[in-house]
């Protein structure tokens, strides 16, 4: 299994603040079958999840954010009798924070 990850902050300003990164696993591995009766799985897969947040406080105690995520998932080796699985998602999400 081999995992990296990095983000950088920027903050151009006392009311503006951003995060961009990126996270990756891999995994490589392979067995032996001892067992008929078990259920196949990859061994063979790979995770990554590019992000971007930024906030802006333009207002004491009101700020609004917004996030994006992109969740990627996919095997690269035999699973038994299915296709290899491949998954992914962009995911955007706005909120606004209030603190009193």
């Amino acid at each position: 299994t081999e995992y990296g990850s990095f983000s950088f902050m920027l903050a151009p300003a006392k009311t503006l603040r951003a995060n961009v990164g990126y996270q990756i696993s891999a995994v490589n591995g392979t067995t032996e079958l001892l067992n008929p009766l078990q259920v196949p799985g990859s061994l063979q897969s790979q995770y990554q999840s590019p992000f971007f947040n930024i906030a802006w406080t333009f207002h004491p105690g009101l700020t609004w954010k917004g996030s994006w995520n992109y969740y990627g998932y996919g095997e690269d080796g035999p699973v038994g009798p299915t296709s290899p699985r491949n998954f992914h998602a962009n995911m955007l999400t706005l909120a606004l924070h209030y603190e009193f």
